[in-house]
């Protein structure tokens, strides 16, 4: 699994698409700092999935919060001179998947060419128990930034270049990641998830226009949302022959 080059391509996608990108980053902006303007006794912020730092304004929030904890399973050279100004900001590199990437390198020793009858269960019990020992949930946040969607994309890829899944192991597994990655955000509630819901894929010549889900679970109970479109891919490269639009959603959990 290699996270530095993912990260890179992300970026890449942004130099190419930015002036696409624009509506997205502001939007998602705006919400969070509303968010964190509404939290009343919360001096701490945990940010998951903080990247390239493109859809988060810490430049704002550096100065609303005590502490911002930024968390991701690497962190680019870029972000970590960045965040070197702001004495209350610190990098943390985990894997918020619920262990996943140790269990599937654990998994694949074990069924590599075989189709397992289960797969492993993720558990969040490490991350959280890392973040307890500096946050309380009495005085901390989190923010979940555009990460629901792919907790699970690595693992499984990983996994099937391996072994061989069935469809029903898949969904069940991804059900058990994104609903593990919600009760994590609970933990430090009142969270802000910002998440796509959903691909848009419109052909670029001939054809009909595509929607799938991009969750495996229904997110039918926060609080404060907000929708809008990401213009995410126009090149055709996301997926050959389309163009890709993203339908987002913000709530506050």
């Amino acid at each position: 699994m290699n996270f530095p080059s993912d990260q890179q391509g992300i970026m890449n996608r942004y130099l190419r698409e930015a002036h696409n990108w624009q509506s997205h980053l502001f939007n998602a902006h705006q919400y969070i700092i509303e968010f964190a303007e509404s939290l009343k006794g919360k001096d701490n912020l945990i940010v998951f999935g903080s990247g390239w730092l493109l859809d988060f304004p810490l430049e704002e929030l550096s100065g609303r919060f005590r502490r911002i904890t930024l968390v991701d399973i690497h962190h680019p050279a870029q972000v970590q001179h960045k965040v070197q100004k702001y004495n209350n900001v610190s990098l943390l590199e985990a894997d918020i998947t619920g262990n996943g990437i140790l269990l599937s390198h654990d998994f694949v020793e074990n069924y590599a060419g075989s189709t397992p009858s289960v797969l492993f269960t993720p558990d969040i019990s490490p991350i959280l128990d890392t973040l307890k020992k500096a946050h309380s949930p009495s005085d901390t946040s989190a923010v979940s930034l555009n990460i629901l969607s792919q907790l699970d994309a690595f693992i499984l890829d990983y996994l099937r270049k391996h072994c061989s899944l069935e469809k029903n192991q898949t969904e069940a597994f991804r059900q058990t990641i994104q609903n593990q990655h919600i009760s994590l955000l609970k933990y430090f509630s009142p969270s802000c998830l910002i998440t796509d819901v959903s691909e848009i894929h419109y052909p670029r010549k001939e054809g009909n226009t595509v929607t799938t889900p991009s969750l495996a679970i229904d997110l039918n109970e926060g609080n404060s949302l907000r929708e809008w479109t990401w213009i995410f891919d126009t090149t055709g490269s996301y997926i050959p022959g389309y163009n890709v639009h993203l339908n987002m959603k913000a709530m506050v959990i």
